[in-house]
């Protein structure tokens, strides 16, 4: 298997992600065997295909968490998962927390934090110490 058959690959998991994909479908859709498939796919990226799509959604689901406001539940139906719990748990194991906590510890990457600056004057007139306040949003 070569680079534009692996590009190939890459192009129609990111295109079909939240859709099921098995190894039979790619297989067949370009013409390997699904063993020789998986193969070729892993030494050429350093992960089975499997790996690698679920990688994939799973990231989606932290940029969606992040970046959205839309119910787990919803996220876990948009990338693939028939299940909340079989994705809280994916996302448990490569995030190594629960997407509702991850949602409520992380910046959201779309805005930066609202803060305001303020200043204080020490008793030395020299000196200027500034804080920054995170304000409410």
């Amino acid at each position: 298997m070569d680079y534009t058959s692996v590009s190939n690959i890459k192009k129609y998991i990111e295109k079909h992600f939240s859709e099921e994909i098995s190894l039979n479908l790619l297989a067949k859709e370009f013409g390997y065997s699904k063993y020789h498939l998986n193969r070729m796919f892993a030494e050429s990226t350093g992960k089975t295909l499997y790996a690698y799509i679920m990688e994939r959604r799973l990231f989606e689901a932290e940029w969606l968490l992040l970046n959205t406001d839309t119910p787990i539940i919803e996220i876990a139906q948009m990338i693939g998962y028939t299940s909340q719990q079989s994705f809280t748990k994916a996302f448990g194991q490569r995030f190594e927390c629960s997407p509702a906590s991850y949602r409520n510890n992380h910046y959201r990457m779309t805005e930066a934090p609202k803060i305001r600056q303020i200043h204080s004057q020490p008793h030395n007139p020299n000196t200027i110490i500034m804080r920054w306040e995170r304000m409410a949003a």
